[in-house]
């Protein structure tokens, strides 16, 4: 069966690349293993689209129109919402009486040794994510507010990269975000899709099914090790081990009615099995969902609540709301979105094993695309500037695209973290 491009999806950044090489006026067939298109069981809810930082052309070729959107945050602790940012005083109020004195004392030495390093250099060394938070704020400071969010979101605080707490709470955040002016899902003309597509291998040119054999050019929004599981022999023994090291974390996205006195995003800092809850009432052409909460889980693989049904998913959910304050909720008519690898983990040497990986995808012809097949939590903007530059005749090498548009920052300025505004995407 030959295409001119065949997308292997997993997410909803496969339906996005093969809408984009379809709007090229190539013949794409988009490939997926379950049942649903892009892995979405109700592709009308707003979960593959969001919020963006920035603009370009291909983003709005794909979600139509984009405007400004009013985007507050908030934190939720101890059983009440505090819209971002956080008064000083506020802080203080928020940390027990018996703490408030040694979270200061570390506090302000952190501080300090950030402001010498400016003169005189040096500094500790930061591998993880605690060593991060801790070395701008205080080990007090990180058993507040950032330990149970960084485990809920993402893993132990011990094991995660420092990248990971860079990506979240270092980036200043001052610019507008956009939203799509309309609510529907990207345009699939000119694709062909197939589901409940099971894939045996793949290489450079073809993709190899239980239904037959696809050729054409191979882009891929799945995450590595199942990717290295397909390529077989072609997986050089570097490539499988390097691998070993990328795990992913599963989406779970449960919609369902609760109150509307929260702000747009609000992200939980412990006492919940979830990390954030999003207002998707909030996003352009999304009124039909005005009266719903949007609840964000991040599940390790085998975790009973990924197979549960819809309706046991939204009880737990709403028992969930309730016992950290959150009341008013209803579980009737609740939906959800499973997306597979959607959260990848950033542990240890992840940047030079995911490089290694992708410029390997490169020497056997395969096109990585999405959160999934990248490795990496891109946000609207970056997935298609990243699609831009992997589809332009004049394209540039994988290692120039990943450095301009995937890989998470190396260094950062110290001061740029601000415990006032917590999150900053």
């Amino acid at each position: 069966m030959a295409n001119d491009a065949i997308v292997v999806g997993g997410g909803p950044g496969g339906v996005r690349a093969a809408a984009a090489l379809a709007r090229e006026g190539r013949r794409v067939t988009l490939l997926q293993e379950g049942p649903h298109v892009g892995g979405l069981a109700y592709p009308d809810l707003p979960v593959s689209r969001g919020v963006s930082p920035a603009v370009n052309p291909l983003g709005e070729q794909l979600n139509g129109p984009m405007r400004t959107v009013e985007v507050d945050r908030g934190v939720h602790i101890d059983g009440r919402t505090h819209r971002l940012p956080l008064g000083r005083s506020e802080l203080a109020r928020l940390v027990p009486t018996s703490q408030v004195a040694t979270a200061a004392v570390a506090w302000s030495r952190t501080r300090g040794t950030i402001e010498l390093q400016k003169i005189i250099g040096g500094g500790s060394e930061q591998r993880t994510y605690r060593d991060w938070v801790a070395q701008r704020f205080g080990v007090p400071v990180y058993e507040r507010f950032y330990k149970a969010y960084c485990e809920a979101r993402f893993g132990p605080p011990e094991t995660i990269s420092c990248n990971a707490a860079r990506w979240v709470h270092g980036m200043v955040a001052d610019a507008p975000a956009y939203g799509p002016v309309a609510g529907l899902p990207v345009s699939m003309d000119g694709v062909e899709v197939r589901t409940d597509v099971v894939v045996r291998g793949v290489q450079g040119g073809q993709v190899e099914t239980e239904d037959g054999l696809f050729t054409g050019d191979v882009f891929l929004d799945i995450a590595p090790r199942r990717v290295v599981g397909w390529l077989g022999d072609a997986a050089t023994p570097a490539m499988v081990h390097d691998v070993g090291f990328l795990g992913a974390r599963n989406a779970l996205q449960v919609f369902v009615r609760g109150p509307q006195d929260l702000p747009f995003e609000t992200h939980v800092l412990g006492g919940a099995p979830f990390y954030r809850i999003v207002r998707p009432g909030l996003l352009p052409g999304s009124g039909p969902l005005e009266s719903y909460l949007s609840v964000h889980y991040a599940l390790e693989e085998g975790d009973p609540l990924w197979n549960a049904d819809d309706a046991d998913v939204g009880a737990r959910t709403v028992a969930a709301l309730e016992a950290i304050g959150i009341t008013g909720a209803s579980a009737e008519g609740a939906r959800v979105q499973r997306i597979r690898d959607h959260h990848p983990i950033w542990s240890g040497t992840h940047l030079v094993r995911m490089r290694r990986y992708l410029l390997g995808l490169e020497e056997v012809e395969l096109s990585p695309v999405g959160r999934a097949g990248l490795h990496s939590p891109l946000d609207l903007a970056q997935e298609t500037a990243y699609l831009e530059g992997l589809l332009a005749p004049d394209r540039q090498t994988l290692r120039a695209l990943l450095r301009d548009h995937v890989e998470p920052p190396v260094m950062d300025p110290t001061d740029r973290a601000r415990l006032t505004r917590f999150v900053e995407r």
